[in-house]
Parts: C-alpha cells; sequence; structure tokens
C-alpha cells in the first residue's frame, strides 16, 4: 500500500518517525530514507470467515531479497503459532515475482517444467503460490488493447478491434446488447485498478454480442471474430473458477468439489494448454509467456498449477478433509478491503501518512477484538451494532394513479406533438440492433412479472402461444411461434434455457415505450436531453393514449377481463 512520504514526531516513542523500518531481522540500509510503501501480511481462514493482519513493514522499494526473508518470517511465526498455512497469495509485479524465485518457484517453460510451491521454513510442507486472479484479469485486458492483435495457437486471431467496434455500434443505437460495455470500458487507462471494468471486458456477455453480430447479423466489423469469443470466453471462464464463493453458487462459479475432480481439472489443465500457446501477430509470432506481456499467462497458468495441487492435498486429507475448496479465499481482495478500511479512517485519504497508517490499522484491530459481554442486558442477534439516528426521515412519495398522471400531463402544450413523433418513429420501425435488445428487455420484464404475478390469465398473456403441432402431433423440434421474427434471434442465441421468451403484445409495448423515450426524452434534434419535469408520467401518458386509440393495436387480447388484476 502507497503511503505519504512524510516526517512525523512521533510522541509516544519521543522520536520523529516516517522512515524505512523492516524489523529487528533484516540490517536497514536505508534507515534514513522516508517510506513510501507497507508491505501488509494478512491471514485469512479457509474454513471459517476470519481474516487478521499479522504484521507490517514500511519500506521505500523493498527488495525481492528483503521481501522473500519477511515472507519466510511471516511462515514461521504462523507455524510457531499452530496455523498451516496453504498458499501466499500476491499480485504479478516483477519484485513479487522475483521474490518466489527466490523462494524456490520456477515460472519458466511449459506448464511441467513450471514449480508454483515453495517449501515451508519450518514444517517442510507445500506452500502454494497464487498470483492475484483479479490482478492477471487486468493484464490479461491491458495487453491485448496494448498489442491489438494476439493469435492462439489453432492461428484464430484474438483482435482488440471487435471490442471496439461493439461499443461503437452500442453508441450509436443508444442500447447495449446485453452486456455493460461504456466508454470507461475501453479507455481504462485512467482506471487500470478498477477490475469491475476488466471483468465487464472480457465478459461472457460481450463475447455473446460479439459472436451474434458476426454470425447473425453478418456485420463486417465482426468478421473473424471467432478467436476473439473464444479467447474472452476462456479469460472468463477461468475467471469464475478461481474467483468462486458461494458454496452452493451454479456452472463454473461452483467451489471446486472432490467428486467432480476429474472434470474441473480437464478444464483448468486445457485452459492452461491454450494460454501457454497464444503468440504476438506476425511477423515475430513470439510466445506471449516469453514476451513483456508474459505476466498474464504465466500468473493464470500459475494459479491453475498451484490450485490443483493444492486442492488435491485438501481433499485428501487423512484426518477432516475438506469437502469443498473455495477459490476466492486466497484472492487478493482481502487485503485489499484492508487497505481501504485504512483509507477510510482518514476521510478516504488515498495516501496516509506513517502515523494515520499506524493508528488506523491499530484502531481496527482494537476495535474488532471487542465482543459484547455475554452477561450485558441485551444479546445482540443481528450481529449490527448500528445505532438510528435521533434525526431519520422518510420521504413519502405520493401513489401514481392514471387520473393524476393525465392531470400532471394536461399542462403540457408539446404533448401533441410528442404523440406525433412518436407515431412517426412506430411507423419507420426499430433497426434490427435496437429491436433484437428490446426484445431480449421484454423477456427481463416478463421474468420479473412471473415472480409478482398471481393471476394465471395474466401470466399466460405475458408468454407466446406454442407452435400449432403438425397432423401426427409429434414434432419434438416445434419451437415457440412469435411475430417479432428476426428480433428474437439474439435472446434465442444466448438462450440456455433460463431466459424469458415475451408475448407479441409485450414485445410491441416495449418497442413502443422505446420510441416514446426517445420523443420525449431528446426531442426532435435527437442529441439533447429534455429538463422538463414530469417526464416520466408524460411517457406513461402516451403508451396509453396510442394503444387506447388505436383499435388495431389492442393487446392481450386473450386475457379475461374477469379477473381480478389489471395488467
Amino acid at each position: 500500500m502507497s503511503i505519504r512520504k512524510q516526517t512525523l514526531w512521533d510522541a509516544e516513542k519521543d522520536r520523529y518517525s516516517g522512515f524505512v523500518d523492516l524489523g529487528d531481522e533484516i540490517h536497514n540500509d536505508k534507515s534514513a530514507t522516508l517510506a513510501s510503501e507497507a508491505l501488509v501480511f494478512l491471514l485469512v481462514g479457509t474454513r471459517s470467515h476470519w481474516k487478521c493482519p499479522i504484521g507490517y513493514f514500511l519500506g521505500d522499494k523493498i527488495s525481492a531479497k528483503d521481501q522473500a526473508k519477511l515472507v519466510s518470517k511471516s511462515l514461521e511465526m504462523a507455524a510457531k503459532a499452530g496455523l498451516k498455512v496453504w498458499s501466499v497469495t500476491a499480485d504479478g509485479t516483477a519484485v513479487n515475482l522475483r521474490t518466489f524465485e527466490i523462494l524456490g518457484c520456477s515460472f519458466n517453460g511449459s506448464y511441467d517444467e513450471m514449480t508454483t510451491s515453495i517449501i515451508h521454513p519450518t514444517t517442510g510442507e507445500d506452500v502454494f503460490i497464487i498470483l492475484d486472479p483479479c490482478h492477471m484479469l487486468k493484464l490479461a485486458r491491458n495487453a491485448l488493447a496494448h498489442l491489438g492483435t494476439i493469435v492462439d495457437g489453432e492461428g484464430n486471431v484474438i483482435r482488440w478491434h471487435h471490442i471496439e467496434e461493439l461499443q461503437k455500434l452500442q453508441e450509436v443505437e443508444g442500447l447495449n446488447l446485453g452486456n455493460k460495455l461504456s466508454p470507461n470500458h475501453l479507455k481504462f487507462q485512467k482506471h487500470k485498478m478498477n477490475v469491475r471494468l476488466a471483468a465487464q471486458t472480457l465478459s461472457s456477455s460481450v463475447a455473446n454480442a460479439v459472436e451474434f453480430l458476426d454470425k447473425s447479423m453478418k456485420l463486417s466489423s465482426f468478421h473473424d471474430s471467432h478467436g476473439t469469443v473464444i479467447f474472452i470466453r476462456t479469460i472468463d471462464r477461468l475467471f469464475d473458477m478461481l474467483n468462486s464463493r458461494n458454496p452452493i453458487a451454479k456452472g463454473f462459479k461452483t467451489p471446486l468439489h472432490p467428486k467432480t475432480k476429474d472434470t474441473w481439472e480437464e478444464i483448468l489443465m486445457s485452459t492452461a494448454d491454450y494460454l501457454l500457446s497464444l503468440k504476438t501477430s506476425a511477423p515475430t509470432g513470439q510466445l506471449l509467456s516469453t514476451s513483456q506481456r508474459k505476466t498474464f499467462v504465466i500468473g493464470f497458468v500459475a494459479c491453475i498449477k498451484s490450485t490443483i495441487s493444492m486442492a488435491t492435498q485438501m481433499f485428501s486429507l487423512p484426518t477432516n478433509p475438506f469437502k469443498y475448496l473455495l477459490t476466492y479465499k486466497f484472492s487478493q481482495d482481502h487485503i485489499k478491503l484492508l487497505f481501504s478500511c485504512i483509507r477510510s479512517r482518514g476521510g478516504w485519504n488515498n495516501n496516509p501518512n506513517v502515523l494515520q497508517f499506524k493508528y488506523a490499522i491499530r484502531k481496527m484491530l482494537m476495535r474488532n477484538a471487542i465482543t459484547a459481554s455475554k452477561y450485558a442486558n441485551c444479546v445482540d442477534f443481528t450481529g449490527c451494532n448500528n445505532i438510528i439516528p435521533i434525526f431519520h426521515t422518510r420521504k413519502h412519495k405520493k401513489s401514481t394513479t392514471y387520473e393524476n398522471i393525465v392531470e400532471a400531463s394536461a399542462s403540457n402544450n408539446d404533448s401533441s406533438d410528442i404523440f406525433s413523433m412518436c407515431e412517426h418513429l412506430n411507423e419507420e420501425g426499430h433497426s434490427e440492433f435496437t429491436s433484437n435488445v428490446l426484445f431480449y428487455i421484454a423477456g427481463y420484464i416478463v421474468s420479473k412479472l412471473m415472480k409478482t404475478l398471481v393471476c394465471p390469465a395474466c401470466k399466460k398473456s405475458l408468454l407466446p402461444l406454442p407452435k400449432q403441432l403438425p397432423a401426427n402431433g409429434h414434432d419434438y423440434t416445434s419451437t415457440i411461434y412469435h411475430e417479432a421474427g428476426k428480433a428474437s434471434s439474439f435472446t434465442t442465441f444466448v438462450n440456455r434455457g433460463g431466459l424469458q421468451i415475451p408475448s407479441t403484445s409485450v414485445f410491441r409495448t416495449v418497442e413502443y415505450c422505446e420510441h416514446v423515450f426517445k420523443a420525449t426524452v431528446t426531442g426532435k434534434d435527437g442529441k439533447q436531453i429534455s429538463n422538463e419535469g414530469n417526464l416520466k408520467k408524460k411517457m406513461i401518458v402516451n403508451v396509453f393514449q396510442h394503444f387506447t386509440l388505436d383499435s388495431t393495436s389492442e393487446l392481450f387480447t386473450d386475457h379475461e377481463d374477469d379477473d381480478n388484476e389489471i395488467l
């Protein structure tokens, strides 16, 4: 963690502080140098939920040799306390890699030639090295953006250009194709440390969008995107497996179980082979694992090898073996959260000085160690000691009815212009891209309504009608009939059984709502955002008027009028 270089008077020790301090075990040649960073060691429980910092050292560009001594000393102290240390986690900086090499690791060569564990100085057991998967994910994103193109072992080209084109298309259309890409995801230089941006860039949702635009919509800017899709999905799948935190999660986020060892071990091994086969583009064609952008490759491969070996030992313990393994336990997020707490003590001070750092971590340790007595007047069953503020107010929203919506919108002089603009937009229709996004949104709306509605007729009206069976009554390949046509292609493309297909009435409603939104919010020119009031109410009125006045736009015709629910 970075700290501020500053000379401070420490009244407690009656001397100036703020200088480099590596403890009594290491000879300090920089005792007169101001410290610029704090090296913190944190223990995290693998079976239970606890975290405890055990030491910190103040330094200024600590060397790998000194850092290796501190790691060994920490392992010795943990062994004296009766703790078994399974792994050591750090990010992929050059000094950290060199530290682990001094302790006995080797990150060069093939998968079998790599050594990703060190010998415990006290017990002689293996201590596995984990290079933080979150940091490796950011480095993978950075490498692809910097190089532009990467070639995998089968000759498929991985292009950053495809992700850029996806974002450009979504900006033009004004809608995202089932992903969270934004300009910040591509201009990440000012947000390099943000894991969320990297995870959302190299996510399966981005891969689905790129593949759909290539295979279904046949857009030339996404031609030959097969390599990009494979790379993104491989990185996303690996990150999920190395970041599992929920014992009952599904898919690739499920924890590692001994019963499924053959499955997840095969996936991890094949992923390691894929990463080691990546090359730079022509004319050099150099393996990424030997290039300047090698860190994310060797980091992920080291994580894979350490995870497989460590899980094998955990599941085969003679007494009390692990039933499952949550790989998030070995993430560096725990110490990052500690740093966040330290910074928050100074009002989110990103660079506390030495004394601020020392007193912040001391205060947290003392506070976390204090618990309520069992002889107190009350027992805390919730685990929350927050005090409710005295001056606590709540805002009560006025209930919205159709009458007050119309009343609020009646004063709008431009309502007729907006209504005519909506009708004009409705006649022009949406682009194929926008229609696919709106159909996907309509399915999401249906999935939410299906959880809240109790009326069977209402639920039925939200879903499409089944296709008519042929005369023999055995059409096992029959699909859901829908008038939307091409608009449903993206939802069908990415559906793995968990997405809802909306009825034609729902889709037509969402389509017109998009027209109303554009006409009401962006206006005629489509370049400025309206600052008028009651925008939401005006849009609701326009939608009501369209489907009420137009007899050809009747919706939910199969819904019975005498039901006690109104859509």
